[in-house]
């Protein structure tokens, strides 16, 4: 799936993301833009002494960081956490139909609201298919080497997923 749009991002796919790629700004030629909500930002902002992601995405032009809510009823928060409740109530009240959530609950909540969602190996495919990355291998690795967490059956569909698509571009 292309993703030539602009997907709404929750954190954990962001920190995935910079810790996979060799430069984050090759987003930037998937995406038109890459929404983000306040919520998220506030999120990454507060592992900002792990890691850069907060910085990287302040720093990007291309991604668009939207103001955080005032506090208010939410009932996605019952069951999410607040960035995945942030990610689908943006891509709802933006009518934006893609979501880039990792976590289960999130996804499967975002699918329940109606939206597309992809998580964070998956962009790395799309990276790889628009050949803007030349080892998804190479990317998990190096998600791996920062304490990411990946399943091996996720990691095994996932190479499957990118030989597979560069034996069409071939």
């Amino acid at each position: 799936m292309p993703v030539k749009p602009s997907p709404v991002i929750n954190s954990s796919p962001l920190i995935a993301l910079v810790a996979a790629l060799p430069d984050f700004n090759l987003l930037a030629g998937i995406v038109e833009k890459l929404v983000i909500p306040g919520e998220v930002l506030a999120e990454l902002a507060v592992g900002g002494h792990k890691d850069d992601t907060a910085a990287r995405v302040a720093a990007a032009s291309w991604c668009d960081v939207l103001p955080p809510r005032p506090p208010q009823f939410n009932p996605l928060l019952a069951t999410l956490g607040s960035g995945e409740a942030a990610v689908i109530q943006t891509a709802l009240e933006h009518d934006l139909p893609l979501v880039i959530i990792d976590e289960v609950r999130g996804r499967r909540a975002a699918r329940l609201a109606g939206l597309k969602v992809i998580g964070s190996l998956g962009i790395l495919v799309e990276l790889h298919r628009a050949r803007l990355l030349a080892s998804v291998g190479d990317a998990i690795r190096a998600m791996k080497q920062k304490g990411i967490y990946l399943a091996p059956d996720l990691i095994d569909l996932t190479l499957q997923a990118a030989a597979e698509a560069e034996q069409q571009t071939d």
